[in-house]
């Protein structure tokens, strides 16, 4: 499948970082790179000490939120490996929204 392994990856905290998912975790079809790019915003898996397992996140490829545990990861994907399409959408995803002023009315 040429999936990312973990030798692209490290170790630390996962919370704000684009982790690589384990290619025996997803179903056949979604066993491509773009697929394992993950990237953490919360939940005590985040946290590498912690008891809790549950990652939350989005994956890159589309947006889409959902969870993960802890283990079901390699690691997270060095900068250096991060292909230019996921950066594009790491930038996307991490730009703050516009918010509305205190003067706007709905």
């Amino acid at each position: 499948y040429g999936l990312v392994g973990s030798e692209m990856c490290i170790r630390d905290s996962y919370k704000g970082k684009v982790l690589v998912l384990k290619g025996n975790v997803l179903k056949d079809r979604y066993k491509t790179p773009e697929d394992q790019l993950f990237l953490a915003d919360g939940g005590f898996g985040c946290r590498p000490n912690s008891r809790g397992r549950k990652v939350f996140g989005k994956f890159l490829k589309d947006g889409e939120d959902t969870h993960f545990y802890r283990e079901d990861f390699a690691g997270i994907l060095k900068d250096e490996c991060l292909p230019d399409w996921a950066r594009e959408k790491l930038n996307e995803l991490q730009t703050p929204e516009e918010s509305e002023g205190p003067g706007m009315m709905m």
